[in-house]
């Protein structure tokens, strides 16, 4: 654990001070007048590294020397700016001391929870499937055309994934940790700290937001604190937006461009990157940007756009060489076909699947995937057999209906539309209820739509909260902390052997039951499974397609398919 702390702490500083550079550029050519805050500085890091990397990735491997190259770059920053950064960096922590015990008792327990899952041994086996496989790749090898031919998830391509293997460390510990869900568990409650305190003193003023603050600690898919998945990036980062459209609907400030206008738009960008399904959540800066045109503001606009092109352009590119696709596994996306793309067949049926799985829950391997349309007759009676056990599915069959009727009643009842109260909470439960009937009849696993879901009950709810409780609002606020704290509990004592692990966090898996063979003279690995987890690259699933070939004499040149 101590490991992980320290590994922690790096992160936060590299990132704060390259952060800070993002941050300088960023707020001037939006005009932004006011200061950044420590979670600007270090999503802004984080965006700003990832841009560096993906350009950097397609010549080099994500190694030692990428991270040697941050840190000079960070630390020149740190020495000019020492003052500056740590005032902004270190402000949340200063105002988590100013917080009341019980909040601090929150955090403390949200903390631990987060760092006995990172040092727990992977609860999800995806990890040995594709996540470590890929992130291995990138760690030793520059990006490869045709990897997908391999595991056909390798194409995916979240940035979230080219993120954990930056952060590694494989140089440090055998292996690699990669602890970087832990580690935005932490920053978020770090963040989210303030809304407790304000629930717990009676104030509910931000009341839909700091409701969904709460959500983020009942239900922390904790087993994804133990992988790196890039499915915890995209649930809580995109919670974490929500929560700022909500409080700028509050502040009636979507007129002005602000940080938190800002990081909407980055977050946007970002996630579309992490899992291509966030789509739906640019719709949120496209309305701050059509209310910033109306303005005649053109600096946000023009500022965004760029900012896009040069996170979103190199990625559709990473996915073009990964799979032969633009954006993968959309089969209609492929003009022109390279020789290594990935067949129609495989990249079609990665497609079907993932809708397969998300209602039948049904999990198949490399090429054994059925290409056929679902209809709602077949997958609703296992889909709800399935879900009605787990609480969370529960928020959304008896939530969701019970909600519907709240949102008409709230639009029906404006007899004039009013800008600054309104704008914020319609546009939301309008982009939810898009996402959310996408969601439904094509992805209905409960990760992909948390979000939403939680934003859609929240809003309603809380302005019919904000009415009712009107009376020692305190009290109640008391009794949201008390249980809060009773569920986090709850959490940390779930068997884990994180709690045993304080010196050394557990180490990847292994696959240990492997061949070497030679593909076209180059020796590689071929599990015994489908699971190559933690294995040095190249390794194959064992039944990998037998018509797999190098593209040249050397393993950098990539795999292609061969034609029958």
């Amino acid at each position: 654990m101590i490991l992980i702390l320290l590994i922690w702490g790096f992160i936060f500083l590299l990132t704060g001070g390259l952060g800070f550079v993002a941050a300088k550029l960023l707020y001037t050519s939006f005009g932004i007048k006011e200061k950044p805050t420590s979670m600007v500085l270090v999503l802004l890091g984080f965006v700003f590294i990832l841009t560096l990397a993906q350009f950097y990735s397609f010549y080099l491997p994500l190694n030692l020397s990428f991270i040697v190259f941050l840190s000079l770059g960070s630390l020149l920053v740190w020495i000019k700016k020492f003052k500056a950064i740590s005032r902004i960096l270190f402000a949340p922590f200063k105002q988590l001391w100013a917080l009341s015990l019980p909040i601090k008792l929150i955090f403390v327990l949200g903390f631990f929870l987060a760092l006995s899952m990172s040092a727990s041994p992977g609860e999800l086996i995806d990890e040995g499937g594709y996540y470590l496989p890929f992130i291995r790749w990138l760690e030793n090898y520059p990006l490869m055309p045709g990897l997908a031919n391999i595991e056909d998830r390798l194409g995916f391509n979240s940035t979230f994934h080219l993120l954990s293997a930056i952060f590694g460390f494989t140089f440090i510990f055998e292996g690699g940790l990669y602890d970087l869900t832990g580690f935005l568990c932490v920053l978020l409650l770090l963040q989210f700290s303030v809304g407790y305190e304000r629930l717990l003193t009676g104030n509910f003023d931000y009341l839909a937001a700091d409701l969904i603050k709460v959500v983020f600690l009942i239900f922390p898919f904790r087993a994804k604190l133990t992988v790196a998945d890039a499915d915890y990036a995209h649930l809580f980062l995109g919670l974490f937006l929500l929560t700022l459209w909500i409080e700028k609907t509050v502040e009636q400030s979507f007129r002005k461009l602000d940080g938190k206008a800002l990081l909407i738009i980055v977050l946007s960008i970002w996630l579309i990157t992490i899992k291509f399904l966030a789509i739906f959540y640019f719709l949120f800066p496209v309305l701050l940007l059509f209310l910033a045109g109306r303005q005649k503001n053109w600096k946000p606009i023009v500022g965004a756009i760029l900012l896009g092109g040069i996170f979103i352009v190199p990625w559709v590119v990473r996915n073009y060489i990964l799979s032969g696709y633009w954006i993968y596994p959309l089969t209609f996306l492929s003009f022109p076909a390279p020789d290594w793309q990935v067949p129609w067949e495989i990249a079609r049926g990665q497609y079907t699947y993932v809708s397969e799985h998300a209602t039948f829950g049904i999990s198949r391997n490399y090429r054994q995937f059925v290409i056929r349309e679902i209809h709602i007759n077949e997958w609703w009676p296992y889909w709800l057999a399935e879900v009605k056990v787990q609480a969370r599915y529960w928020i959304f069959l008896l939530g969701v209906p019970l909600t519907i009727p709240m949102w008409i009643y709230l639009i029906l009842k404006r007899k004039k539309w009013d800008w600054d109260t309104q704008f914020g909470y319609f546009s939301l439960g309008i982009i939810s209820t898009l996402f959310l009937l996408f969601w439904f009849f094509r992805y209905p696993d409960i990760r992909f739509g948390w979000a939403w879901i939680i934003g859609f009950v929240a809003v309603p709810w809380s302005i019919w909260m904000g009415k009712i409780l009107t009376f020692k609002r305190s009290k109640i606020g008391r009794l949201v902390i008390i249980f809060l704290t009773m569920v986090l509990f709850r959490h940390l004592v779930h068997p884990s052997q994180g709690w045993k692990q304080y010196l050394t966090p557990a180490s990847v898996n292994k696959a240990e039951n492997f061949q070497t063979i030679r593909l076209d003279e180059v020796p590689v690995k071929v599990v015994a499974d489908y699971y190559c987890w933690g294995l040095f690259p190249p390794c194959l699933p064992v039944n990998y397609n037998p018509l797999l070939q190098l593209r040249g004499d050397r393993l950098e040149e990539g795999f292609h398919i061969k034609k029958e």
